[in-house]
């Protein structure tokens, strides 16, 4: 499941991932289960790049949460998806591995493989030159774990996509970064060297796991009954939250649905 081979970043997307990665507070660690910004930042980057490529960035609101500087974003995606909000903070209690069932939650619709995870340099190494030779339009959720000279460790996720150009490490949970610096961040590379140093961010990894949509589910019950919106897109494609009725399951004015 890849964006088209000539996606580009452009001034619109980059402003767009950009009003992301600050849609945070600083110095607090919010989270659900294993979910904390920087993966909720990330869900949001891919899930917006698969699903409006072809008709340009969002200008407002979010796939899952309001962008807005300077405020959590766990408010607003709670306030928008109290289920989905449980389900992710529930994770850890029944996933082996939580980060990829964190996946398979919040984004369902689509088929996801997951890479081993990687804990030698060497390793990482190689992996980034697979990475590299992927096809222009791959995307990955990148998955890290590393340590900081004091000793502390840390986890953090990260979208990583291949254009034509390379491979763009894409910031997220970056509050305090000025929109000249995230721009110098998103330049491509095609050294694996310099792609760890991007994922390392000045700290040393340890662990680092990619997770990659392989193809979208296609589910036919879905185009046929829908208690809100048949197409799919938009802020209806998760439904209207309401128990099906004889009186919501009806055609369409689009005339779509086959049940009338």
């Amino acid at each position: 499941m890849n964006l088209p081979s000539d996606f580009q970043l452009t001034r619109e997307w980059i402003q767009r991932l950009y009003e992301i990665a600050r849609s945070s507070i600083s110095r607090a660690i919010p989270c659900r289960g294993v979910c904390g910004v920087c993966m909720l930042h990330s869900y949001q980057m891919i899930a917006e790049l698969l699903e409006y490529h072809s008709r340009g960035p969002l200008t407002g609101g979010g796939y899952f949460f309001d962008t807005a500087p300077n405020r959590d974003p766990f408010i607003s995606f709670n306030q928008r998806y109290p289920q989905l909000n449980t389900l992710l903070t529930n994770v850890p209690s029944y996933a082996n591995r939580p980060g990829f069932g964190s996946t398979l939650v919040m984004l369902p619709q689509y088929e996801w493989t997951s890479s081993d995870t990687i804990t030698t340099r060497s390793g990482r190494l190689l992996h980034a030159r697979s990475l590299i030779n992927s096809p222009p339009g791959s995307i990955w959720l990148g998955l890290l774990r590393g340590r900081d000279a004091d000793g502390s460790t840390w986890g953090h996720a990260v979208p990583i996509l291949r254009t034509s150009q390379g491979i763009v490490v894409i910031p997220t949970n970056s509050p305090t970064m000025s929109l000249n610096t995230y721009i110098r961040s998103l330049a491509p590379t095609m050294d694996p060297n310099e792609v760890i140093n991007r994922l390392e961010n000045g700290s040393t990894l340890t662990e680092l796991t990619t997770i990659q949509p392989v193809r979208i589910y296609d589910i036919p019950f879905s185009l046929t009954v829908s208690t809100r919106d048949c197409t799919g897109d938009g802020d209806g494609r998760r439904g209207s939250g309401r128990y099906p009725t004889s009186s919501l399951i009806n055609q369409c004015s689009g005339g779509r649905c086959i049940l009338q």
